[in-house]
């Protein structure tokens, strides 16, 4: 398994050393873009990211770059980008087919060879498959969903924001428990289920068994 702390230093050590491609393995996109951000910070190197909604933009200050919001569109600018600087670190949010041998492969392939060549990076978040040849010029890194040591600290920020507004019975070991009864689920998952609590403007010590049912109800 890949927690987020080994997905931290696996991704600073793939930037570093400037793998042209990354692909990161993973149906959470919020949190993968914070490790980003993390490890964006950590190295002191700017990295760009693209979403449908907002485009290109700068992961931390969030300037917008490019306002393409497609796909082939943001591809297009990486490669003019890439041949006009060095370094450049790009991830993309979504991606076309990258599972087989194809025209959005190819392109994307294309992509890769000019970030070797410049020393730039490609990242791509997916949960699908790499067509082998594109991922032989990079790595995958997969990350998992939150462990219980994760999840523990997901709930307990999102709770001691509440404390001072609603009666919230919960001590450490409680959160505890609730953590590991959900662990395994996204972190957005285990955020709905804390959110569904709260809007009841109480969290009491027998709500602990709403968390351990409401986590059999998303894998049902």
């Amino acid at each position: 398994m890949s927690t987020l702390s080994k997905c931290k230093e696996l991704l600073k050590q793939y930037s570093t050393a400037r793998i042209p491609f990354i692909a990161i393995n993973t149906i959470e996109r919020g949190r993968t873009l914070e490790l980003l951000r993390d490890v964006s910070n950590s190295l002191s190197l700017a990295f760009y990211v693209h979403t449908l909604s907002k485009g290109m933009y700068e992961l931390n200050t969030g300037k917008v770059v490019n306002e393409d919001k497609t796909v082939y569109g943001a591809i297009d600018f990486m490669s003019e980008q890439m041949k006009r600087r060095q370094y450049l670190t790009l991830v993309l949010t979504e991606t076309p087919d990258l599972s087989s041998d194809n025209s959005d492969s190819r392109q994307m392939l294309d992509l890769v060879t000019l970030a070797e060549e410049s020393g730039g990076v490609v990242i791509v978040l997916t949960n699908n498959p790499i067509w082998n040849q594109l991922q032989r010029l990079g790595m995958v890194i997969k990350l998992d969903p939150p462990d219980e040591d994760e999840m523990y600290e997901i709930i307990k920020e999102y709770i001691d924001d509440y404390r001072n507004e609603i009666s919230i019975e919960w001590d450490n070991s409680d959160i505890r428990e609730a953590a590991a009864a959900l662990a395994g689920v996204t972190r957005i998952e285990a955020q709905n289920v804390i959110a569904a609590l709260i809007a009841n403007k109480k969290i009491t010590k027998e709500d602990l068994a709403e968390v351990r049912s409401s986590k059999d109800r998303l894998f049902s």
